[in-house]
């Protein structure tokens, strides 16, 4: 079960790292792509505080194996890249 979530995880990430290297190759190259970049940065490094401090509240409070805490860390990676890309698509648009 946990080898299937990891395996998930990666294809979630594999779409977000590729909706940022084709959008950092096509339109990150001029002002309104950088701000576009920037703004998504803001709001993934807003996420990653939160998902730091969800981290720890269940390192603290919850007696996990090994195994699920990777599972938890690589969980928590592929949402944040996934959440990177969802923002520049939104911003893409929207802007």
């Amino acid at each position: 079960m946990i080898n299937i979530l990891i395996v998930i995880s990666m294809i979630i990430a594999g779409f977000g790292i590729g909706k940022y290297i084709s959008f950092a190759k096509s339109e990150g190259t001029d002002e309104r792509g950088q701000a576009v970049l920037a703004k998504a940065s803001h709001v993934t490094m807003s996420f990653l505080f939160l998902t730091f401090a969800l981290v720890v509240i269940i390192i603290v409070f919850l007696n996990a194996s090994r195994e699920l805490l990777g599972l938890i860390f690589i969980i928590a990676l592929s949402l944040l890249i996934f959440i990177n890309a969802v923002t520049i698509s939104y911003i893409s648009k929207n802007v």
